[in-house]
């Protein structure tokens, strides 16, 4: 999002699949959310050095989400998992967030595919490539 800020002049469309909403992520949502992960910092360093990044900057990174989201104007395609990588209540919070974020603007769509996992394209890679190319063309009639 910071870089579509940063040059709407270079990003015409973006297609966000599963992503946390700025809705969702508040402030003291990403202060619990690194702290589940602090004790496993060392393994997580190793496995994935991004996600390790990530939790280090959790609650910048979501901070300059929610600032910068707003100011997105380029069309969008919001997809969401309906196997969200959420239990009980933050599950339906991580949905609705979403789909509101995906509703804030008469550019956006919102996807929900139900029986997708997190990783909506290894469950559902058809429908992902269509919502790419849907938005390619929309752009591009412009």
């Amino acid at each position: 999002m910071k870089f579509i800020s940063n040059a709407p002049d270079k990003v015409k469309g973006a297609v966000f699949i599963d992503i946390v909403s700025p809705d969702f992520m508040t402030t003291q949502r990403a202060r619990q959310t690194k702290q589940l992960f602090m004790d496993s910092l060392a393994s997580i360093k190793k496995e994935s050095i991004g996600f390790y990044h990530l939790v280090l900057n959790y609650e910048n990174t979501s901070e300059a989400m929610r600032e910068v989201s707003k100011s997105i104007q380029i069309p969008l395609t919001v997809i969401a998992s309906g196997k969200t990588p959420f239990d009980g209540n933050d599950r339906q919070l991580f949905l609705d967030g979403l789909r509101r974020f995906a509703m804030d603007k008469k550019n956006r769509k919102y996807v929900l595919v139900e029986n997708a996992d997190h990783y909506v394209f290894y469950d559902e890679p058809d429908l992902v490539v269509e919502e790419i190319v849907s938005l390619y063309n929309r752009v591009n009639e412009q």
